[in-house]
Formats: C-alpha cells, sequence, structure tokens
C-alpha cells in the first residue's frame, strides 16, 4: 500500500493540556469538513498524474513507430482493449485513495494517512483484458502481471516479439494491435529477420523504482508535495 502520513502541530513547544485537546478537536472538525474536496482533489491528482505518464501514453498506443514505446503493440492489445482496460485502470487509481484519522500524539495536533493502491495491485490483475490467449503460441499472456508485477524479467523463452516493418501482411492480419505479433524463437521471416530476441516488456514499461510505473507516480516527491499543498491549502495552513 503506497501511503503518505501528514503530521499537523503546534508552532509552540509547549502548550497546556486543555489547549492542546481543545485545538486538536477543532482542527479535526476542520478537516472532516473539508474532507470530501481533499480527498476529491488528491484522486484528480493520481488520476491525472498516471494518465500523462508515457506508460499510459504507450499502453493507447501513442508510439505507433517506436518499438521501445509501443506497449499496446507489445502487449497485443487492440485499440478498443487499451482504451477500455487504461479507462479502468484510472477508476482502480481514483477509488483506492483512502484515509485514516490517527489522532494527536504530544505536541502533534493531528496526524492523517492517505493511502493510495493496494501493494499486490490485485484489482488491476483482475480487470477483463488484463490477459488473454495468443493465437500463435496458444499460451496466456498475463500482460498486465508482466508490467506491474515483474517488468524486469524476459517474459517467455520460446517466443520473441516481431514489429511491422519484419511481419507481411498476412502476419498483420493475424496481430491485434496491427503492428506486431508473437514468433517462435529461431523463425528466419520473410524480411530476412532472425527471431532470436526472448519476449520481454519494453524499455518504456520498466520501472525508474523497484515496483512499476504506478508506484514511480504515486510515490514520487513531486506528487507528494502536491498532496501536502492540497492539505496546506484546504485547511489554510502555513507550512514551519
Amino acid at each position: 500500500m503506497s501511503r503518505l502520513t501528514l503530521q499537523f502541530s503546534l508552532n509552540r513547544e509547549t502548550t497546556s493540556r486543555s489547549l492542546n485537546k481543545e485545538v486538536t478537536k477543532q482542527f479535526r472538525n476542520l478537516f472532516v469538513s473539508k474532507k470530501s474536496t481533499i480527498l476529491g482533489q488528491i484522486r484528480q491528482l493520481l488520476v491525472s498524474s498516471v494518465a500523462n505518464t508515457d506508460v499510459f501514453a504507450g499502453l493507447q498506443g501513442a508510439f505507433p513507430n517506436d518499438p521501445d514505446k509501443d506497449l499496446q503493440a507489445s502487449f497485443g492489445l487492440t485499440s478498443s482493449q487499451a482504451a477500455s482496460i487504461t479507462q479502468n485502470m484510472l477508476s482502480i487509481i481514483a477509488g483506492s485513495v483512502k484515509d485514516t484519522i490517527v489522532g494527536s500524539e504530544g505536541n502533534t495536533l493531528f496526524i492523517v494517512e492517505i493511502k493510495a493502491i493496494d501493494d499486490k495491485f490485485n484489482e488491476f490483475l483482475s480487470l477483463p483484458g488484463a490477459s488473454f490467449v495468443s493465437t500463435p503460441s496458444n499460451s496466456v499472456v498475463p500482460w498486465m502481471t508482466w508490467l506491474l508485477i515483474d517488468p524486469f524479467t524476459s517474459i517467455d523463452k520460446a517466443f520473441g516479439i516481431v514489429f511491422q516493418q519484419g511481419l507481411s501482411v498476412s502476419d498483420l492480419g493475424r496481430s491485434r494491435s496491427g503492428r506486431a505479433l508473437m514468433r517462435k524463437l529461431g523463425v528466419l521471416l520473410n524480411s530476412g529477420q532472425l527471431v532470436d530476441i526472448p519476449y520481454f516488456v519494453p524499455a518504456l514499461g520498466r520501472p525508474q523504482g523497484p515496483i512499476n510505473f504506478i508506484a514511480d507516480v504515486v510515490n514520487s516527491d513531486k506528487v507528494k508535495q502536491r498532496i501536502i499543498n492540497i492539505f496546506t491549502t484546504q485547511l489554510g495552513l502555513r507550512r514551519g
């Protein structure tokens, strides 16, 4: 679970217990009154941040002439499948944003945890279209698992991915995306190209961090800072 913990404290180092208790109560009430707006803005932030990544653009076929970025073709998705599943992914992200009021501790008035995205990514893996059976290989292609769970390893030792410049017209006719097809390793194509590289997640789909591109976005300093700004703006706070 990706989470961000925010602590709100009094400026003075010491306050009376009764004042601390009263201010904590008022602050809690203020947060509750603004909670819907705050969480709504965080949802919009996470959704737009993920939707504006190159990974999402690649899934939607924005890079048809670049094999390293054409995730739609690499994963064997039709345009309609890609559009549907990326929209469903954004819905999961929006629905995952939750808050927990932890309470107060010492001079800290209020502690709030913002949680987003199950770290097992189960909801994404169970989406319709997150896997399919490849016609050439008759193998299950769990592309969502490859993208989110294991984006760093070679996926299939028996097959490779061939893009349109190496395929015949009849081959392209069997391609879901119309731009790429899985072929057995060792096959010599009509173009003279030898299929000799096992299938793997393209460079664009491999994250900067240890998990995946969604975790990269949610855990980025830029997004965390914008979440803090949402809180301070909505609650009328000054950072110090």
